[in-house]
């Protein structure tokens, strides 16, 4: 399954330019920089991507006003890495229990790596506004025991 979603991923990616040997100047803004929030939470582009741990690994799409997938499965402990995309227009990407809240643009991807300390259900909210249907945009991150 990893292999899968990782070769997709590069097919992906590599039709919009992302597989370029620089892609920097794609990347855009300073946010897309390494940045590290309460030692729990990292965030950089695909450039700056060490890569580092094994890591259970999902791609989220972000599209107006949704999700893809819509749920997200993980084990309390796990290393979770999130590669966050957008179809349409920015978004955002809320967990507000782990912390995160990560703008993303329109052919942007950006990584979240986190560890799932906490067991349980939690909303993944689109935290940009980005039109009628904002408010319902939403998807379910599971923690299991």
């Amino acid at each position: 399954m990893r292999v899968l979603l990782i070769l997709v991923l590069v097919i992906g990616l590599s039709g919009t330019g992302y597989a370029e040997k620089n892609h920097s100047h794609m990347m855009g803004d300073k946010d897309m920089k390494m940045m590290m929030s309460n030692d729990k939470v990292s965030i950089y582009s695909l450039s700056d991507m060490p890569m580092y741990g094994k890591a259970t690994e999902f791609i989220l799409d972000a599209y107006q006003f949704d999700f893809y997938p819509k749920e997200i499965k993980v084990k309390k402990g796990d290393r979770v890495r999130i590669f966050a995309t957008s179809r349409d227009v920015k978004h955002g990407v809320y967990i507000g229990e782990f912390n995160i809240n990560v703008p993303v643009k329109k052919g942007e991807v950006k990584i979240i790596e986190f560890i799932a300390d906490k067991a349980g259900t939690f909303d993944i909210l689109c935290s940009v506004y980005c039109g009628k249907g904002h408010r319902v945009m939403k998807a379910k991150l599971i923690v299991e025991r």
